[in-house]
Order: structure tokens, then sequence, then C-alpha cells
């Protein structure tokens, strides 16, 4: 079963994971599954923002934010991802733009997620 849940979670996520990495993602059945580094880049007056941070909310799931309104954050996006667009959630580095496709993945992903 596990096998089966790396599998369809690697095609999931394609390009935002490394295909090859020293330490994998799924653990042994004893272990659990090894946590995702992930940051969600928002501003509170942006409604788009404000729907995944509501999405959040709603699913009672928390992952690290940060406010480009503060310029170290915002120089920090632009450094990852390339420009200042919000929201961005990064993904074991990698950028994901657009709220409904941050709302989707986080949808499909829940179980990665830190319980509030």
């Amino acid at each position: 079963m596990r096998l089966l849940a790396f599998v369809l979670f690697s095609i999931l996520l394609g390009g935002f994971l490394p295909l090859h990495s020293e330490e994998p993602l799924l653990r042994t059945e004893e272990q659990s599954i090894e946590k995702l580094e992930l940051t969600l880049y928002y501003t509170q007056w942006c409604y788009y923002c404000q729907r995944v941070v509501n999405y959040m909310n709603r699913i009672n799931k928390t992952i690290t934010v940060k406010d480009v309104q503060y310029s170290v954050n915002k120089e920090e996006l632009l450094k990852i991802g390339g420009k200042k667009q919000v929201p961005c959630l990064i993904i074991e580095g990698k950028p994901l733009y657009e709220s409904k496709d941050i709302i989707d993945w986080i949808s499909s992903h829940q179980e990665l997620l830190e319980d509030k």
C-alpha cells in the first residue's frame, strides 16, 4: 500500500521534487512520512492569498507563512521563484503559483501537512 501511495505521490508531484534524492520521501512501515519543506508567501490584503489561508484554516492544517510586505521576505521570494507574485507555495524549493493550483496541491497532500 505504501509503495502505491509513493508512486501516486511521485506522479502527482511531477517536477516539484527531485527524482533522485539522498533521503527517500517514504520510509519503511515502522517509520513515518518525511516532512516536506513548505512555505507560503502571501500578503494579508491579497484576495487570492486569503483564499489559500482560509482553505488551510477550513481543513485545520498549518504551514510556514511569510508575508511579502516585509522586504526580506519579498527578496527571498524573488530569489527562489524569480518573481514577486503571491500567493506562492514553495515546495522543496520549487515555486507553485496561483491560488487554485496551490489549493488543489494542498487538498491532494493533506496527509503530509501538520495539524493546527
